[in-house]
């Protein structure tokens, strides 16, 4: 499931549906014309991305719904919605604040380009106590399934489905990926959030 446009250079080019915001956690300041906050924040930097709600079960295609507590499109039915927030502590690598635009970018580019990525899946069991659990969105509540639960854990042991290609090690793909070069943007990154 994919929430964000990865090609968006501008506001206007955004998915307004995944409500893509970035903000200084604690504050209110204003976006720079590449979307991020336009001085330094007190405390964090932070990316919200919200993921589409509505899913049609037979072919999997997923929508959001038309308002806040609105419906599913035709054919859809509503689904658990998940929402990223993804907060940076910039303070220690750029001390000195910034103000007007802001000293960093994403590897896709300005903030108008986010975007995120889900994949995950469920048993069957799980998947419907998972549903079960959103009647009570401001509570925990664990979800348990065939393969594991929460106060015990999983039972099962995760491996790698594709071997040969990538590796299962941390370490080795923190490396791997600590090796990439941006040229056309002139920098080469250890993170995907890098000085501009």
């Amino acid at each position: 499931m994919v929430a964000g446009v990865s090609t968006a250079t501008t506001e206007a080019g955004m998915d307004t549906n995944a409500q893509s915001s970035w903000a200084c956690e604690s504050e209110s300041v204003a976006l720079d014309a590449n979307g991020f906050p336009s001085s330094t924040c007190s405390t964090h930097v932070q990316q919200l991305l919200y993921f589409p709600q509505c899913v049609n079960v037979d072919t999997l295609e997923t929508g959001y719904k038309d308002k806040r507590g609105g419906t599913c499109p035709t054919g859809m039915k509503s689904m658990p919605q998940l929402r990223f927030s993804i907060r940076w502590d910039v303070r220690k690598v750029l001390p000195d604040g910034w103000s007007g635009t802001a000293p960093f970018k994403l590897a896709s580019g300005p903030a108008w380009s986010s975007h995120g990525d889900f994949i995950n899946g469920w048993t069957e069991e799980a998947a419907t106590n998972m549903l079960a659990t959103t009647k009570e969105k401001q509570k925990f509540s664990a979800v348990d399934g065939a393969l594991g639960t929460y106060n015990s854990g999983p039972t099962c042991t995760a491996t790698d489905a594709d071997p040969d290609h990538g590796t299962s090690d941390y370490a080795e793909s923190v490396a791997a990926l600590s090796k990439r070069d941006v040229e056309g943007w002139g920098w080469s990154s250890k993170s995907r959030f890098a000085r501009a």
